[in-house]
């Protein structure tokens, strides 16, 4: 609110300065124009009317030139997108025009044209392009309300849309993380520090924010020691090759700095500028651990040069100390520099320029200064290289002090300030706020983290927001901040992390992450929340996704879909993947009632055509729910026609298996309109073979039952009137048994039976029936096989058909099958004869066996199977009457067996009973 407020009172501001200048301008303006006519107007006449007319022509043409030339260089566009009066153009375009109507209409009296006169004429060519300008003004100034309608304030646009810079903050009031007391006291300490050398470590790690205190320290010692401080910002690291350079170029820094301050010695930029040219006769020793200036001077002794180095260096220090004022030096930085520049900013504050009334402040990263300083020692173990690193640290740094850890609610509170706003701004929706903050507070994100993590939202989440799940892509980037190794690591090895590994291969995973991500378990939980599949990596007891959640994934993008996880790390899309801004075109199409059908079946038919169908459907799938009912009628009626057209010419099982899965998810949200559709128009079979699975489908999915058996009763009406035999050409034969197979769903045998009478009157038909429903590769290797091909199949036959079978005798016999098949046009004709002359021996011997299970386990003689008891009831029905005879005097044998079995086991219990009562 306060910003907001804020914000008012600076346009407000801005819009008064404007409009004094405005009115500043007007009145100059209209000074100069009165003053110029009144004065410079005599009558000055042109006789020549060649050189008249040039003239007016030439200026003429000046202006024109101008207009012109403002609208081809496209100055026009620009204007409209700026606030009025902030460029130039507005100026020119309404002001001066402005003058001089308001001149020619009110000031100067009388009104005149073209009298003659050269400068009334050069004025009322003027009044013309007066009113021009006037007109170009005021439809420029129409198209910026316009532009500012469609698109709000530009201001808050550029803002939302700006990059963050990694610079520390100027003032004070910028301080979000309140270091505002630990910066205080460490000036406090600076300026209570006598006129000894002293030289302060602030350590933080990368990003922690040393830059900023830096400039907070500044402030409060300008306010602390406004007169009696000099401060110093010295960047080492802007230096070339030579180290040495930065001891020079300190120097050089130093003496400029004193020569702009009264409060030191006339003579002291002298004595330094004779110490630098000593130091610069000596070669220093890059690579050398020197600690303390009687070392330097020894090594060098007895040099002429070391002895008056000295001599210099103690007047300097006799100088500083009587100085009333403090010199205070801010290196940052430190750890972009190598090795051995570290070592020489070392140096340099420690024995080169360790002079009185000198404080230096050091910005450090420990870690990766110490890893630095380590290089210089040739232990085996790395931990005792570190050390020595830090012990080299610590014999420079007087005072070293830790920058406190920012509290993690307040970076979370600037993390998602700055986020929010860009969020709401692109529209970006189910992003959990707690969620978010929670993995950047775990992760220990540093302001710097932040404006990275920011940055590249802003960079990343427009290009890929409508293809990734944008929740998923945020915490994708937090990795790659926080972890750039890890984010690798997945990266390319995505088969882990987007599938339920088996045992075997989640121990592979666990060995890789462990070699690779050595604290890999830190991450678990964000890890575990765009990779759910992870959780069983952390838990092998967890239970393993189920179709239905995998299917939820793939819907929303997410990068835990096989789908969609390379999507995550491209910046375009993969050849053959259609885009969220075509297929939203797409949609507009489906969803306009002005559009006829057959132009959205074009559509998506070049849809298809340039992209992969299984990527539109399964994209179109994403957005089912976003679209009317309306709008899917027409793409469940468009798939099912296209699905019709490929079955039928083309075959295409992977564009006919995508197309099913579409209509099958519409159909489920529009079940209560599925009369409406195309499912319900028997064109051909491939309709009605559809409508079977896709009723088989919603019956599994525990759909409304009264819908379903309204759905039912419509699928038994159009097995009733339109299959027939037909349908055994027109599909293939896996889907024409699954349709004969459903066919008992629908009707039962009698229904089926009478359809179906007239359809074996062709010897060809009953091939083709026998192909769908009889053959099997294993019919002639296994009986048992055999037998039960030919019980299903007789069970779509009318009884005529089936009592012509049984009344054929050959073949009876392999042989006989195998000649016959020589020489027969229908070989599964014969092979369906064969079987029915097997069907009585194989269906006693099965009798026998299970009578002579039973018979020596003294249990009772069990039923046949089902295939079985159907064999025997076609025998019962079409057989002879001797096979009936025998079937039957086993069953009669088995009962007896069964009943006699009974009153044995009655009186085993009977006598039992009687024992027990007895005891």
């Amino acid at each position: 609110m306060n910003k907001d407020k804020e914000k008012t009172k600076t346009s407000k501001a801005v819009f008064t300065v404007r409009l004094f200048n405005v009115l500043l301008c007007f009145l100059g303006v209209e000074i100069l124009i009165t003053y110029s006519r009144k004065t410079l107007n005599k009558g000055t006449m042109i006789e020549d009317p060649v050189v008249k007319y040039g003239l007016y022509s030439l200026l003429s043409l000046i202006l024109v030139f101008y207009i012109v030339n403002y609208f081809l260089l496209g100055n026009h566009k620009q204007d409209i997108k700026r606030d009025t009066f902030e460029g130039k153009q507005d100026y020119i375009f309404y002001i001066i025009p402005l003058a001089i109507i308001v001149n020619y209409l009110f000031i100067y009296k009388p009104i005149t044209y073209m009298t003659g006169s050269l400068l009334s004429d050069l004025f009322d060519i003027a009044l013309v392009f007066s009113c021009i300008f006037i007109v170009v003004f005021i439809i420029i100034l129409c198209k910026r309300v316009l532009y500012r309608n469609a698109f709000g304030s530009l201001d808050t646009d550029e803002k939302s849309n700006s990059f963050k810079p990694d610079s520390p903050i100027k003032d004070r009031a910028e301080d979000k993380l309140k270091r505002d007391k630990f910066t205080d006291r460490i000036a406090g300490c600076i300026a209570d520090q006598g006129n000894e050398s002293l030289t302060i470590g602030i350590f933080g790690e990368w990003g922690s924010g040393k830059s900023s205190v830096f400039e907070m320290i500044k402030k409060e010692l300008s306010n602390k020691m406004k007169t009696s401080s000099i401060i110093i910002d010295f960047k080492p690291w802007y230096f070339g090759n030579d180290n040495h350079e930065i001891i020079r170029t300190y120097l050089f820094q130093l003496i400029d700095e004193i020569k702009k301050d009264d409060g030191f010695d006339p003579k002291l930029d002298k004595e330094l500028k004779k110490y630098m040219e000593y130091l610069s006769a000596i070669s220093f020793r890059p690579a050398g651990l020197i600690v303390n200036l009687k070392d330097f001077l020894d090594k060098y002794s007895p040099s002429k040069d070391s002895i008056k180095l000295s001599e210099v260096k103690k007047t300097i220090e006799e100088m500083l100390k009587k100085s009333n004022k403090r010199i205070i030096v801010f290196i940052d930085d430190i750890d972009r520099l190598d090795r051995d520049e570290i070592k020489m900013v070392f140096k340099l504050v420690r024995l080169i320029a360790d002079f009185p009334n000198i404080t230096y402040l050091l910005a450090i990263d420990e870690d990766v200064v110490s890893d630095s300083l380590s290089e210089s020692y040739h232990e085996k173990e790395l931990e005792h290289r570190k050390s020595h690193g830090r012990k080299y640290l610590d014999k420079f740094i007087q005072l070293p002090i830790y920058l406190p850890k920012p509290d993690p609610d307040y970076v979370g509170g600037i993390f998602w300030e700055e986020i929010e706003k860009f969020l709401v701004h692109k529209d970006v929706k189910g992003v959990n706020k707690e969620l978010l903050l929670q993995h950047v507070r775990h992760l220990e994100f540093t302001p710097r983290n932040v404006n990275k993590f920011i940055n590249l939202v802003m960079f990343f989440l427009p290009l890929l927001k409508d293809e990734v799940n944008p929740r998923d892509l945020m915490y994708l980037l937090l990795i790659q901040i926080k972890n750039p190794k890890l984010y690798k690591f997945i990266r390319e090895r995505g088969y882990f992390f987007t599938n339920d590994l088996e045992a075997e291969k989640m121990d592979e995973f666990r060995s890789n992450s462990n070699y690779f991500i050595s604290d890999f378990n830190h991450y678990k939980d964000i890890l575990c929340d765009i990779f759910p599949y992870l959780d069983r990596f952390y838990d092998e007891k967890k239970s393993r996704i189920n179709e239905k959640t995998k299917d939820k994934w793939l819907l929303e993008k997410r990068i835990c879909s096989t789908k969609y996880f390379e999507q995550y790390f491209m910046y375009s899309l993969p050849q053959g993947e259609v885009s969220h801004e075509i297929l939203e075109l797409f949609l507009k199409k489906l969803t306009d009632s002005n559009v006829p059908f057959e132009e959205m079946y074009k559509e998506y038919l070049n849809l298809i055509e340039v992209h992969a169908i299984s990527d539109v459907n399964i994209k179109l799938k994403g957005e089912l729910n976003n679209i009317s009912v309306e709008a899917r009628t027409h793409l469940i009626n468009i798939a099912i026609n296209l699905y019709a057209d490929f079955y039928l010419n083309n075959d295409k099982k992977t564009e006919t298996d995508s197309l099913f899965y579409l209509i099958w998810l519409i159909s489920v949200t529009i079940i209560n309109n599925l009369e409406s559709t195309n499912l319900m128009k028997f064109d051909n079979h491939v309709n009605l073979f559809l409508l079977v699975k896709i009723f088989i489908y919603l019956e599994n999915s525990d759909e409304d039952t009264e819908r379903l058996n309204i759905l039912k009763s419509r699928i038994q009406l159009l097995y009733q009137k339109s299959l027939d035999v037909k349908l055994i050409n027109e599909l293939n034969i896996a889907d024409a048994k699954f349709m004969l197979q459903s066919w008992d769903r629908f009707m039962d045998s009698k229904q089926i039976k009478v359809i179906t009478s007239n359809w074996f009157n062709d010897e060809e038909v009953l091939e083709g029936f026998l192909k769908v429903t009889f053959e099997h590769e294993a019919n002639l290797k296994n009986e048992e096989q055999l037998i039960s091909s030919f019980v299903s199949s007789s069970k779509y036959m009318p009884d005529t058909q089936i009592k012509k079978i049984f009344d054929i005798k050959s073949p009876s016999s392999e042989n006989e099958l195998m000649m016959d098949k020589k020489s027969t046009k229908y070989p599964l004709t014969g092979e369906f004869i064969y079987a029915k002359n097997r069907l009585f021996d194989f269906v006693t011997d099965k009798l026998r066996e299970i009578e002579k299970v039973g018979k020596s386990n003294n249990q009772y003689i069990g039923k046949p199977k089902l295939y079985i008891q159907m064999g025997i009831d076609l025998i019962n029905r079409y057989g002879e009457n001797s096979q009936k005879n025998i079937i039957e005097n086993i069953a009669e044998e088995t009962a007896e067996y069964n009943s006699d079995l009974t009153d044995h086991l009655e009186m085993i219990e009977k006598t039992r009973r009687e024992l027990s009562d007895n005891d």
